[in-house]
């Protein structure tokens, strides 16, 4: 195992062993499930552009649709040294990373590769490309999408409208 390697599965444990639920869940089966892909030598092939800052989720399924590459999704670390974050990439027909968000590549990733037909469905029942590491953690817990958090399934979110301040009055 490779430092960079090593660095992603030791956050992603100190991160497991620390949260329970979503925030502890999704390190845990990345860590069982997922692969280690080093950092490739370019973030794209050449030709290629980088897609939206802060939407790996759909870059990565545009780009993957485009080519014919397979979507996957886990952890990264943003540069050589870190920090650990969720993200999400493509991977070539050659089993190489193509960075679809970063202008750089990462240190290192550690992800599961999906079917596209199954980040359509998410993306579907969702109503927007985000983690489907998060929808499939939801769906088996009980939890449902609303707006861009999950919630339980049988909660019931009616709230109290919020209070009139235009008279100037402070709550």
């Amino acid at each position: 195992m490779i430092a960079h390697e090593r660095a992603i599965r030791r956050d992603l444990t100190q991160s497991a062993r620390r949260v329970a639920g979503l925030g502890g869940d999704v390190p845990r089966r990345v860590l069982a499930e997922g692969r280690y892909f080093p950092p490739p030598g370019m973030p794209r092939p050449r030709g290629l552009r980088k897609l939206a800052d802060k939407a790996c989720y759909a870059n990565a399924y545009r780009r993957a649709d485009e080519h014919g590459w397979t979507y996957c999704e886990g952890f990264a670390l943003v540069t050589e040294i870190g920090p650990v974050v969720q993200h999400a990439w493509c991977v070539d027909e050659a089993g190489d990373i193509v960075e679809t968000t970063w202008n750089e590549v990462g240190g290192g990733y550690l992800g599961i590769e999906f079917d596209l037909s199954h980040v359509r469905q998410v993306a579907d029942v969702t109503g927007a490309f985000g983690s489907v590491l998060e929808a499939d953690w939801a769906a088996a817990n009980g939890f449902v999408k609303r707006g861009s958090h999950f919630t339980p399934a049988d909660c019931d979110l009616k709230c109290d409208p919020p209070p009139d301040l235009s008279d100037g009055n402070r709550l």
